[in-house]
């Protein structure tokens, strides 16, 4: 790990594009976590975030002192994507749309009138201004790299390629940064894949960079750090692990039965995938193993491929929407289900399931970074078809609570307030 100073910070200074009030993505979490870390050590008063966001965007349920910087706009985009991405190649996409040299200058300005011992800098699309401007004595630098996502892309590209008769909307929540008039052209699938290419290959450039610029980078997954560790052959790469704010199931679950439950944004690439997949290919061995089976699918945003994939089951699979009390709705479940298929990072909707005595079943990469294993609450199999089969296997209900108690026991361990505040103090050198 890189040396974290004589004394820790006094003072903090968040630069971030997401506003994470509420908290109704992962994203959201592992930021508002962070914040609510830094406000038990510092004060809320010596808490800055900084929001790069729309003009309408509003500080409401921010406990801490904000300032907005307009984020850019569509000329300032197109200018950007034309001089730093396609002119040089020396920036990803996803940076060039959020960069404007307005900001750098406001930025400049703010900063030192904040004058934070610590820097943290959301992902490598605000990352990129830190090395623009001018570094200051005994001021520490970091980038939350969210994770790494290279990989991803590499992985979603992997998954068009295979063409298993679902459409993937490769862009996702990321269209909402693209300039409207390009939107139409970024649509098309041999678009997206060249455009998935291109990021990918600049994006993994930039990670390397941040290894580089910055005094610490934070990852999400341990697996991840590790291997952008080997990567850069460098030691300043640490795991922050989210702070998903769930303390409230403190004994195992008494009823189980035959309900299961998906918990994932539609918008999302891979959460999509993951239902469409499970729906078309397996959804019928499990309706023959666990004849009164029940999915909820819990997240907003079905496209009408899915819908029209669910129709055939009626009641046995429902969307449910965005649910704000998860705790009803998990304890009613036997168990979560995480089909995915590709992605990166860690997957908090499997924390969620921990924290609250949940059974999980998962592939490999929607348990990456997590332990995994029925002694962890987390069974994992790569082979869709062998998914209806273990989860029947948890319609058991002694073998359901052993394996409740044991997802519990994992989260108390390693994820709980707790557990998670002591890895920060060792991060931050508290």
């Amino acid at each position: 790990m890189a040396d974290t100073g004589s004394r820790p910070p006094r003072s903090v200074a968040i630069i971030s594009a997401t506003a994470p009030y509420p908290r109704d993505t992962g994203k959201k979490v592992v930021v508002a976590g962070l914040v609510e870390y830094w406000i038990t050590r510092v004060g809320q008063e010596n808490v800055h975030y900084i929001l790069v966001a729309p003009p309408e965007a509003t500080d409401a349920g921010f406990p801490v002192p904000v300032r907005l910087i307009r984020s850019p706009s569509m000329g300032e985009q197109c200018a950007a994507v034309a001089s730093r991405t396609v002119a040089t190649r020396r920036h990803a996409l996803q940076e060039s749309v959020l960069y404007a040299r307005r900001i750098r200058g406001e930025l400049d300005r703010i900063l030192p009138e904040i004058d934070a011992d610590l820097e943290i800098y959301d992902t490598v699309r605000l990352g990129q201004y830190a090395t623009e401007l001018a570094a200051r004595a005994d001021k520490r630098r970091m980038v939350y790299l969210d994770d790494l996502f290279s990989r991803r892309y590499a992985r979603i590209r992997a998954a068009m390629r295979e063409r298993n008769g679902i459409r993937l909307d490769a862009l996702g929540e990321f269209r909402t940064f693209i300039p409207r008039p390009l939107r139409p052209i970024a649509e098309a699938a041999a678009v997206q894949h060249a455009l998935l290419g291109l990021e990918q290959h600049l994006v993994a450039r930039r990670e390397l960079a941040a290894v580089q610029d910055f005094d610490t980078c934070l990852l999400v997954n341990r697996e991840e750090a590790a291997h952008l560790t080997d990567r850069a052959g460098a030691d300043n790469v640490a795991v922050l692990p989210p702070l998903v704010g769930s303390e409230r199931a403190s004994a195992p679950r008494r009823t189980h039965g035959s309900q299961f439950v998906f918990l994932g944004r539609m918008t999302l690439p891979h959460n999509h995938d993951a239902v469409a997949t499970f729906l078309k290919n397996h959804m019928s061995e499990l309706v023959r193993q666990v004849p009164d089976a029940v999915l909820r699918i819990i997240g907003g945003g079905p496209r009408q491929e899915l819908q029209s994939l669910a129709a055939r089951w009626g009641d046995r699979v429902r969307f449910d929407g965005y649910v704000a009390d998860l705790d009803r709705v998990l304890s009613q479940s036997c168990a979560m289900v995480s089909p995915i298929r590709f992605g990166s990072g860690v997957k908090l909707k499997v924390l969620d399931a921990l924290a609250r005595g949940v059974p999980v079943v998962s592939t490999s990469i929607g348990a990456e970074g997590i332990a995994a294993g029925p002694e962890h609450g987390v069974l994992v199999e790569d082979d869709l078809d062998r998914h209806p089969r273990l989860m029947r296997k948890l319609t058991d209900r002694d073998y359901n609570a052993q394996v409740s108690r044991a997802a519990r026991a994992h989260f108390d361990a390693v994820y709980s307030r707790a557990a998670v505040f002591r890895q920060y103090d060792e991060i931050f050198g508290f």
